[in-house]
């Protein structure tokens, strides 16, 4: 029965998302090679083979002093990913409670420029893995882009975006959301193509885009079990 409803929510969004992945991490046996940056140092995050959405997860967990740290994408993730301009990132998030400040919750790099993106709503249920999608464009309403001039108003140009993703050297996704001492994971990243992109009008639509990462999932254990 649950493969029957994933299957129909894949129906339903196959005209939004409509693409296999560029890359995705599920972290059902190790971490992946993701790292953590936090002061300009690399790190290993915490491996949790169970509790995450399903399945393992990576997670950190920050003092309550020092810089903002970041969720680092593997070599998979990196190089000429294009393809994914007007393509969606999602991930399942989930961070503790706390008070909220502002910065970019990702940062891609690459082709001597850098984009930032601020998602509307991350981390508003702490303690519970969420759905994000993220447009890689202007497009969606949740997601503000912009590329850190203060005097631009409307974000990155879609040239921008190919000349980062042309050459996609760093991707991150923010972890430390809170003031203090916090704890963030990170399960079921996913880099897709742009065929078709979502629209959401809420995280929960957004949550959609998640279906392929989970078929996926879900045939890598059928294989596992044969």
């Amino acid at each position: 029965m649950r493969l029957k409803k994933l299957l129909i929510l894949c129906g339903v969004s196959a005209g939004l998302a409509g693409a296999a992945p560029l890359a995705f991490s599920n972290f059902d046996t190790n971490s992946e090679g993701w790292t953590v940056i936090n002061n300009g140092a690399s790190v290993n995050p915490d491996y949790h083979a169970t509790g995450g959405n399903p399945g393992g997860y990576i997670s950190d967990t920050d003092a309550a002093s020092g810089p903002i740290w970041y969720f680092s994408a593997p070599a998979a993730f990196l190089g000429n990913k294009s393809a994914a301009v007007g393509g969606i990132l999602s991930f399942n998030f989930r961070t503790t409670p706390g008070t909220f400040f502002d910065a970019p919750d990702i940062i891609l790099i690459g082709g001597g420029l850098s984009l930032f993106a601020s998602i509307k709503g991350l981390g508003e249920n702490p303690n519970t893995f969420e759905p994000i999608v993220v447009e890689i464009s202007n497009t969606q309403e949740q997601v503000g882009w912009s590329t850190g001039d203060p005097n631009e108003d409307e974000g990155p140009t879609l040239q921008q975006f190919q000349t980062v993703l042309g050459n996609l050297t760093a991707l991150r996704i923010r972890g430390e959301l809170i003031s203090g001492a916090d704890t963030a994971s990170l399960d079921n990243v996913s880099l897709t193509a742009s065929t078709a992109t979502p629209e959401p009008a809420t995280f929960a639509i957004s949550g959609l885009g998640l279906c392929a990462a989970g078929l996926y999932r879900r045939r890598q254990r059928s294989v596992r079990s044969l």
